[in-house]
C-alpha cells in the first residue's frame, strides 16, 4: 500500500484522463466496472492496484470481460511478487504488453515462480530486457554512493552450545559433496538460524556502532535504519499486511530500549505502515531521529533523507538485502551526499582455524558463513572504501577458513557489468 500510494503521486504529475485507485477505497469496485464498460470512453487511463486486490475475484472477474485489448498495458512493480502461486494463478493472459520492473526479479528458492515469471514477460536471467546496473546508477548519480562497514559477531557461551549441538544433529543431513542439506533438516536449519538471527551481541555491536557514529558527528545521529532480528526466522516476509507475534514485539523492544536510554526518539514497524505518512514526515524533520524495522522496510518505501543503514539482520537472501540497500541509496541533494552501511555479520564457531578441512563439521560451518560473506562481497565491490574493507576482520577470518573473497567480489563485478 505504502508503495502504491508512491506511485500514486508520480503518476499525478501527468496527464492521465483518469486514475483509478483502489487503495483505501471503498467504492473500486463500482469505479472499476464503469471504466472497463466505458473503456474506449477514455484516451488514457491508469489503473492502480496492490497484488492482494489485483488478486480477488471481483478485480479478477474485470480483466477475463475485458477480453484482448492491444492497447492495454500491464505493470508489475516489484514484479517478483508475481511469482507467488497465487499471483501465477490470476496472471491475465489476454493482456499481451508487459512490463515488469524488479531490482531483484529472481525468486530465491523457488524456481518454479522464477520461471514462470520470465516465461510470462518473455524475458530470461541474466539477460533480461533492460539492466540499469547500480554500478550505473551511481555514476548517473541516480543512486548515492555509500561506505560499508561489516562486522564480526561472536556468539555467547550458551548460544555457541546450542548452536553446536543442533549442528552435530546435522551432520546426518549433510552432504559433503554438494554442500546441501536433505529437506529433513528444514526445523533444525530454522532453529540454527533463529540463533544466528538473535545473538545477543548483535546489541552490545550496535550500541558500539551508534557511539562510533555519535564520536564521528559530535552529536546524535539521525536520518538512520536498523533492521532488526526477525523473532522468528522466515525465509522471506512479503504480504500486504503482517500480524506482529508475541517474540516480534519481545525482539524489536529489546533493541528499541537500548536507543531509548540514548535518548533517541523512534519508530518501531514490524508489519505494515500504520500513520505512514506522519511518521515519515516525521522522520524527515528529525522528530524522529531512527526508524526500527522487522518485516518491512524493505521495498519499494522512498525515504530519500535516509543517511545511515544497521543491518542486525542476518540473511542471505538477496531480494532482502538488495532491497533495503535499496532504500539507504536514494539520492537528496545537497544534504545527503553519501549513505553509510554497517552491517553485522555473525563468525561460525570453528575452534581450529589451522585444521578447518579435516573436519566435515567445520566445512559445513564454513559453507554457511560462504553463504553469508556473499552479502559482504555484494555490498562491497561498489562500495567507496573497498581498500578499507579488504582489510577487515570479516576478510581475515574468510582468508583462514579458506574462503575467497576477492572471486565473490569479481562474480559481482561481472554481474553487474
Amino acid at each position: 500500500k505504502t508503495l502504491a500510494y508512491q506511485w500514486l503521486e508520480d503518476l499525478e504529475k501527468f496527464n492521465f484522463t483518469k486514475i483509478l485507485f483502489t487503495v483505501d477505497n471503498s467504492n473500486w469496485y463500482s469505479e472499476y466496472s464503469r471504466l472497463l464498460r466505458r473503456i474506449n470512453n477514455y484516451n488514457h487511463f491508469i489503473i492502480l492496484t496492490t497484488y492482494a486486490t489485483f488478486n480477488s475475484e471481483r478485480f479478477q472477474t474485470g480483466l477475463r470481460e475485458l477480453g484482448v485489448n492491444e492497447n492495454i498495458i500491464l505493470v508489475g512493480d516489484e514484479v517478483h511478487n508475481i511469482g507467488s502461486p497465487v499471483s501465477l494463478r490470476n496472471l491475465p493472459h489476454n493482456i499481451n504488453k508487459r512490463i515488469g520492473l524488479s531490482a531483484t526479479p529472481e525468486r530465491v528458492y523457488d524456481e518454479t515462480g522464477s520461471s514462470e515469471i520470465e516465461q510470462y514477460f518473455h524475458s530470461f536471467s541474466p539477460k533480461y530486457t533492460l539492466r540499469y546496473s547500480m554500478k550505473k546508477a551511481i555514476e548517473d548519480e541516480k543512486l548515492c554512493p555509500y561506505d560499508y562497514h561489516p562486522r564480526l559477531v561472536m556468539l555467547d557461551d550458551d548460544e555457541l552450545e546450542d548452536y553446536k549441538e543442533i549442528s552435530r544433529k546435522l551432520m546426518s543431513y549433510f552432504d559433503a559433496l554438494t554442500g546441501r542439506f536433505s529437506e529433513e533438516a528444514n526445523n533444525l536449519l530454522m532453529l540454527r538460524k533463529r540463533i544466528i538471527h538473535k545473538a545477543r551481541r548483535k546489541r552490545t555491536l550496535l550500541v558500539k556502532i551508534i557511539k562510533e557514529l555519535e564520536q564521528i558527528k559530535g552529536d546524535k545521529i539521525d536520518f538512520t535504519f536498523i533492521y532488526v532480528p526477525e523473532g522468528k526466522d522466515q525465509r522471506y516476509i512479503n504480504e500486504d499486511s503482517y500480524t506482529a507475534t508475541e517474540e516480534d514485539e519481545k525482539v524489536i523492544n529489546q533493541y528499541a530500549d537500548l536507543l531509548i536510554e540514548r535518548g533517541y526518539d523512534l519508530y518501531k514497524f514490524i508489519g505494515g505502515l500504520k500513520n505512514r505518512e506522519e511518521v515519515l514526515e516525521n522522520f524527515k524533520r528529525k522528530k524522529l531521529q531512527i526508524l526500527l524495522a522487522m518485516k518491512c522496510l524493505d521495498e519499494g518505501v522512498n525515504v530519500p533523507r535516509t543517511e545511515i543503514g544497521i543491518f542486525c539482520s542476518s540473511t542471505g537472501n538477496p531480494r532482502q538485502f538488495i532491497q533495503r540497500r535499496g532504500r539507504l541509496l536514494r539520492t537528496h541533494f545537497p544534504e545527503k551526499l553519501k549513505a553509510i552501511i554497517y552491517d553485522m555479520i555473525v563468525a561460525p564457531p570453528i575452534s581450529n582455524l589451522n585444521n578447518v578441512n579435516a573436519d566435515s563439521l567445520s566445512q559445513m560451518e564454513i559453507n554457511l558463513f560462504s553463504s553469508e560473506v556473499k552479502r559482504v562481497a555484494n555490498f562491497a565491490y561498489m562500495a567507496d572504501n573497498k581498500e578499507k574493507i579488504h582489510s577487515s576482520d570479516v576478510f581475515d577470518l574468510a582468508n583462514k577458513l579458506g574462503v575467497n573473497m576477492y572471486q565473490l567480489i569479481e562474480e559481482n563485478i561481472l554481474s553487474d557489468g
